[in-house]
C-alpha cells in the first residue's frame, strides 16, 4: 500500500488482491501488495476488456508448428497455436492464456482456435489433396462440459 494512499476502500481493494496472490504460494505466508502487481491487474484489466471484441474481430490467429521425425526430416504433421495480433503487434500468450484461464474466456478461445484449424484442414483437402495431422491443445477448462466433444464433433462434421 503505499504511503500517500489513505482511502480505505482501495487499501481494502489491494489487500484483497494480495491475498488472492497468495492462493497456491503454501511456502508463503504473507503477500505484499507493490507496483509490479498493481501493474499486472492494469494489464490484466486492459485484456479483459478487449477480450471479446478481438474474438469477434478474429485478432486471434493460428500459427503452425511443424512436427518433424527426426530420422528422415520429413514432416508428419503440426500443431496448432494461438497467437494474439491487435493494433499492429503480437500480445504474448503468456499475458493471455493465464488470464483466460482464470476468467475460463479460454472455453472460447479454444473452440474458436479448433474451427479455425478445421477451416484450413478442409481448405488444405480441397487445394493440396490431403490433410495434414494437426495437434490442437484445450484448457482442462473444456471437460467440465459434459457435451464438450459433442461440440467438438460437430465442428468436425461441419467442415468434413
Amino acid at each position: 500500500i503505499l504511503p500517500n494512499e489513505m482511502d480505505i476502500n482501495k487499501i481494502i481493494d489491494k489487500a484483497y488482491l494480495a491475498r488472492a496472490e497468495i492462493k497456491g504460494l503454501y511456502h508463503s505466508n504473507y503477500y505484499l501488495f507493490d507496483e509490479t502487481l498493481e501493474n499486472r491487474m492494469i494489464e490484466e484489466q486492459k485484456i479483459e476488456a478487449c477480450m471479446e471484441e478481438a474474438l469477434a474481430n478474429n485478432e486471434f490467429k493460428v500459427f503452425y508448428q511443424p512436427k518433424v521425425y527426426t530420422k528422415n526430416e520429413k514432416m508428419s504433421g503440426a500443431e496448432a497455436l494461438v497467437r494474439w495480433y491487435r493494433n499492429g503487434e503480437f500480445i504474448s500468450p503468456g499475458k493471455f492464456i493465464p488470464l483466460f484461464e482464470k476468467n475460463k474466456f479460454i472455453v472460447k478461445l479454444d473452440k474458436y482456435i479448433f474451427e479455425q484449424v478445421c477451416k484450413d484442414l478442409a481448405d488444405w483437402r480441397g487445394r493440396l489433396g490431403f490433410m495434414p495431422t494437426v495437434s490442437v491443445n484445450v484448457s482442462r477448462e473444456q471437460f467440465v462440459d459434459e457435451n464438450f466433444i459433442d461440440k467438438y464433433v460437430d465442428i468436425c462434421t461441419k467442415y468434413g
